[in-house]
């Protein structure tokens, strides 16, 4: 908990190095907490490449041997994971925890829900 404190006026890749370089997780792993810790960043392909410190095909591989799926799959079910939350939780309009989990619009945000979730946001915070 006092880590977790401590890191939270870091951005996304120094939390990501900095839980690695206390060795509380592999890299990628590490990656992935910041991922959690901030799912509406710029997490592109580039910048997950960069972090890890290798091209993004290595990265795609790492991810996938980690995690059995891509960068973009895991972002993807994290950002969505995160809205779920928020809309279980939290009382933020639809467009503003489309913007916090990273989603470019309401409509895309709700379509990629109603794809993982099988309903919308406003059912699912409604528990229907």
């Amino acid at each position: 908990a006092g880590l977790a404190r401590a890191m939270d006026g870091l951005g996304p890749a120094a939390a990501a190095l900095v839980l690695e370089r206390v060795g509380a997780v592999t890299p990628v792993q590490a990656l992935a907490a910041a991922i959690d810790a901030d799912p509406g960043a710029d997490w592109s392909a580039a910048r997950i490449a960069a972090a890890l410190g290798c091209g993004r095909d290595h990265a795609a591989r790492r991810f996938r041997r980690e995690f059995g799926a891509t960068p973009r799959r895991h972002l993807a079910e994290r950002r969505l994971a995160a809205a779920a939350r928020m809309l279980a939780t939290g009382s933020e309009d639809i467009d503003a925890i489309a913007a916090a989990c990273g989603f470019a619009n309401r409509f895309s945000f709700t379509r990629a829900f109603v794809r993982r979730f099988g309903r919308g946001p406003a059912t699912y915070r409604a528990g229907g």
